[in-house]
């Protein structure tokens, strides 16, 4: 399951990380800024990342006590960043769950989550990061922690880890954002930050179907592209720049300063020079960035893990570290008693105060027992009055003969059943929001959503989920792509059609809002049977 690259015991632990990822473990340990050794052991499917850490652990010979940073896959987790108001510090917890409630399809209860506050653009302004992911993925992480006999000093998204890369110098509030890239076979993860805090962060996958060469990145009149390297080149380039653009439409007034390109060193050494060419900001190999950390030992690929050895500008304090609110409170812990602590205790029952006190109470104890005795049976006497002189509230049912009464229990029990088998034909609304949240492409925005799902116990009605929106891209043709790629990959999402017969754009209109032109669309998905 694992390979040491080389033994432990001739490097001698220093710093240590333990990086996450969907299809292994990697543990990563510095000697110093001279060398690095990494340990990988691969999770082989579901509910194997107990014994891939475990693995990773004990190829380490990795001392139990020792505290580490962890890094954790983004896949499963919400960022968001938003800004709200200038408050005392006291009051950020709360303003922060109100505020990050409008941006999550999820009931903020359910999730482990912690947040980083920031100075805004103006002093009327927060600027915060917010991230969340669910309870039960975080405790499979921690189980598979606990196993291993290892406890981490914060757990944090791979995100953050990335971001640590980035100048450690004091916060600057004018400073250009970098761009960081992390690519692997499969996917590639995006994050634009500033003063090692993500401002925004995507998960994007890099396999597409396949494109012509003039889609967007090629050069016009082209054959068809067939190479793997370069969909995977052209999707990377058409989501960076959707994200850059849409970043800097929103937030971004201080301009991206970089791009910054980690994972295979080959598909990054080949991506640079082409991306150069389309983009106005540098675009860098990460190599620098992690060999400020250490100089050999970590690949390109395992930025994350030079990022968790990386200092912070403000060591006190980890911006996001779900081990604050998600760590188990230990139980069964027992309380010890000293001797001397027993003896100090009955010295002080002996002294003349207590014993003063104590008579005090007990007198008060005996009058309040005394005037209870006499207050409750008249308050008793005074209840069996208002409830010998209250109307009767049984709907005139203890007037009906029996024959009637099993009527009304036969109806009352038919109907509860008939209730039960509408909410046993029902399908919950709230998995189709959660598909629906996760599909919306960059530059599109939805404006308007109808859900219809009458209850009717005689009929079934059909039920109807409309959505309007809109797409900006500074491209007639793009919009129209994301509008059907969104169109797609709701038709692609189990969890939205199941019960839908029919989903599907119904229309596409070109809009006008001043000198800017858009596109409008409505989408509908409907079902005989309800959702």
């Amino acid at each position: 399951m694992g390979i040491s690259l080389s033994p432990l015991g001739a490097l001698g632990v220093g710093q240590t990380a333990m990086v996450i990822r969907p299809r292994e473990v990697v543990l990563a340990v510095a000697s110093g800024k001279r060398h690095a050794n990494c340990i990988r052991a691969a999770v082989d499917g579901p509910g194997a990342l107990r014994g891939a850490v475990q693995n990773a652990v004990a190829q380490a010979g990795l001392n139990k006590k020792k505290r580490f940073g962890v890094a954790i896959p983004t896949q499963d987790i919400v960022f968001r960043f938003f800004s709200m108001p200038a408050m005392p510090k006291n009051e950020w917890e709360a303003a922060v769950q109100f505020e990050a409630r409008k941006y999550i399809p999820f009931k903020i209860d359910t999730l482990v989550w912690d947040y980083h506050v920031s100075p805004g653009s103006t002093p009327e302004k927060l600027d915060v990061v917010f991230a969340a992911m669910p309870k039960e993925n975080f405790q499979t992480i921690q189980d598979a922690l606990t196993a291993a006999e290892v406890q981490p000093a914060f757990i944090e998204p791979k995100t953050l880890s990335l971001c640590r890369l980035t100048s450690s110098s004091a916060p600057n509030a004018t400073a250009p954002f970098v761009c960081l890239v992390e690519v692997d076979q499969e996917a590639a993860h995006i994050v634009i930050a500033r003063n090692q805090i993500p401002y925004l962060a995507r998960d994007i996958g890099l396999n597409p179907r396949p494109a012509t060469a003039d889609q967007e990145f090629g050069q016009v009149g082209q054959s068809p592209v067939d190479d793997i390297g370069e969909h995977r080149l052209q999707r990377l380039f058409s989501e960076l720049n959707v994200s850059i653009d849409f970043f800097l439409r929103e937030y971004g007034a201080a301009g991206i300063g970089r791009i910054v390109l980690f994972g295979d060193e080959e598909f990054v050494t080949n991506a640079v020079p082409r991306l150069a060419q389309h983009f106005q900001c540098p675009v860098e190999v990460g190599t620098p960035l992690v060999q400020q950390v250490v100089q050999e030992g970590l690949p390109l690929s395992l930025a994350t893990a030079a990022g968790l050895l990386h200092p912070l500008a403000d060591p006190k304090r980890t911006p996001i570290n779900f081990l604050k609110r998600g760590a188990a409170k230990p139980a069964g812990q027992s309380i010890k008693i000293s001797t001397a602590d027993t003896e100090k205790l009955l010295e002080a029952v002996r002294s003349p105060q207590l014993i003063v006190v104590a008579a005090l109470a007990c007198a008060m104890l005996g009058a309040l027992h005394i005037t209870t005795n006499q207050w409750v049976p008249s308050k008793q006497h005074e209840m069996d009055k208002l409830m010998q002189a209250r109307k009767d509230v049984g709907w005139g049912l203890n007037a009906l003969a029996r024959t009637d009464l099993d009527g009304i229990r036969d109806q009352v029990q038919s109907q509860h059943a008939r209730l039960q088998e509408l909410m046993q034909e029902s399908l919950g609304v709230a998995p189709k929001l959660d598909a629906l949240a996760r599909s919306i492409p960059d530059g599109i925005w939805l404006t308007q959503l109808d859900f219809e799902n009458r209850l009717d116990l005689s009929t079934k009605l059909p039920v109807q989920l409309n959505l309007d929106g809109s797409c900006f891209l500074k491209d007639a043709g793009k919009e129209l792509v994301a509008i059907q790629k969104l169109e797609k990959t709701l038709r692609d999402q189990p969890a939205f059609l199941e019960g839908v017969t029919a989903a599907r754009v119904e229309k596409i209109n070109v809009e006008v809002d001043g000198e800017r032109a858009f596109r409008s669309f409505q989408f509908k998905a409907g079902s005989e049977r309800r959702m």
